[in-house]
């Protein structure tokens, strides 16, 4: 990784390469040794931020192998670089909201509106929407 950090113009899939075997490699591992060295390399942005939306993303999935059971320490690191703007997915926004709150971080109650406000508005499935017609059917 020293080089993707250093150098902008490597060869064509390098960086995309490197971020699967990270991944794979991380996700596969029972000790978390090489996970957290992993980690602790994707904290910091590839010259001129390449691939950084799959760096970031693989740094998060780390956090959360890395903490087990219970969003911590390395799931929160991972979550501040997503911040102010964070992406607006249900799985996303339900880890957030669990990790700050068990971390007492000040962004817990943004955390929960944020997920609240998700909910509130998501779309309905397939079998919410079919309960919702047959009900407005049989009140007619």
């Amino acid at each position: 990784f020293a080089l993707l950090h250093e150098h902008p113009w490597l060869p064509f899939g390098l960086t995309k390469r490197c971020l699967g075997l990270a991944s794979e490699i991380g996700r596969a591992e029972s000790s978390n040794t090489r996970t957290v060295a992993f980690f602790n390399a994707l904290s910091v942005p590839f010259a001129i931020r390449n691939e950084d939306a799959d760096r970031l993303t693989i740094l998060f999935n780390l956090g959360l192998k890395i903490d087990g059971d219970n969003p911590g320490d390395y799931t929160r690191r991972a979550l501040q670089f997503f911040e102010p703007n964070v992406p607006w997915q249900y799985n996303f926004l339900h880890v957030r909201e669990l990790c700050y709150a068990a971390s007492h971080d000040p962004r817990a109650r943004e955390a929960k509106r944020d997920l609240d406000e998700f909910v509130r508005n998501e779309p309905l499935s397939i079998d919410g929407l079919t309960k919702q017609i047959q009900g407005a059917g049989e009140s007619h």
